[in-house]
């Protein structure tokens, strides 16, 4: 029995070529914004904001003490330009909003009070234990000697930069991936 390569060559070729056109095409995304109370617009501090696309989640990451979030993700991550973010505060409702996304934007995230305070900082900070991780190499020194010489590459656009590069223009490593030589 003889098996006709031709076919899962063509595949392969295409999915090669999609794969490659994606990621030419790929560009980071900013999201960034305020976590605020609906009608008084106070600002609500150390809010846990997911974003999901197609039931998967893209990202997740905590407002600060001033109640600012900011986000930045690969456009590879998001199909149909949609994102639907979970929202969850101390003392308020879980809350989702659905928004199209096709560039860097700015959307406030209104809550509402829970009259019953049922979230609790105790239970948000249990929702949160695994969701939410903190890389410590973000920000690594010139003078780390692991990567000296030592080329990456940029996990949504695919450029490669030496380690000096990333350094010499305060990139940190968050979004960069070692190339193994």
């Amino acid at each position: 029995m003889q098996i006709n390569i031709k076919p899962i060559i063509f595949y392969f070729l295409i999915l090669l070529t999609v794969s490659s056109y994606s990621q030419e095409n790929a560009k980071l995304i900013r999201i960034d914004g305020f976590t605020l109370i609906e009608n008084t617009n106070d600002t609500v501090p150390l809010v846990t904001i997911e974003a999901f696309n197609n039931n998967k989640r893209i990202w997740t990451v905590n407002s600060d003490f001033n109640a600012r979030y900011i986000s930045i993700f690969c456009s590879n991550l998001l199909q149909n330009d949609t994102l639907i973010f979970l929202v969850t505060g101390v003392n308020c409702i879980q809350t989702s909003f659905t928004y199209i996304i096709k560039n860097d934007t700015s959307i406030n995230l209104y809550l509402k009070n829970d009259p019953e305070k049922l979230m609790t900082f105790e239970k948000l900070k249990e929702y949160n234990k695994d969701k939410i991780s903190f890389v410590d190499e973000c920000i690594p020194s010139i003078n780390d000697k692991r990567y000296k010489n030592k080329k990456f590459k940029h996990y949504c656009t695919g450029e490669i930069k030496s380690f000096e590069e990333i350094i010499e223009n305060n990139l940190g490593l968050l979004n960069w991936i070692l190339i193994e030589e």
